[in-house]
């Protein structure tokens, strides 16, 4: 190897792989914050979400995911509305009473509007 050339990760078996795995996901299921968790019940709405996959031969995987509010950097519609001085006029955002009634209740898709 090079100087420039950075070491390749040891190679470990699946089995220590799938363990090493299970290992992270409980440590990042503890360092959650509880409030990016589904309420019970699930979220009362159809959510955005993005996901990334990698297929390598007959092989997929499932490399990225992101929901909930990860996904706004990717809507301009809540950039604009985040420099505006009303905001998203979101029911948590101060002062209270800012809001139409819950988080998005102005969306609609476009074929749910009142004809």
């Amino acid at each position: 190897m090079t100087a420039n050339t950075p070491a390749l990760p040891q190679v470990v078996s699946r089995a220590e792989w799938l363990a090493a795995r299970k290992a992270l996901l409980i440590k990042e299921k503890d360092l959650t914050p509880a409030g990016s968790q589904p309420p019970p019940g699930g979220w009362p709405h159809e959510g955005f979400g993005v996901s990334a996959f990698l297929r390598d031969g007959d092989r997929v995987f499932h490399t990225y995911s992101m929901y909930a509010r990860g996904g706004d950097v990717l809507m301009g519609t809540y950039n604009w509305l985040d420099l505006t001085a009303l905001g998203r006029q979101e029911n948590w955002e101060q002062p209270p009473g800012r809001s139409d009634g819950p988080a998005m209740s102005w969306l609609r898709r476009h074929d749910r509007y009142d004809r």
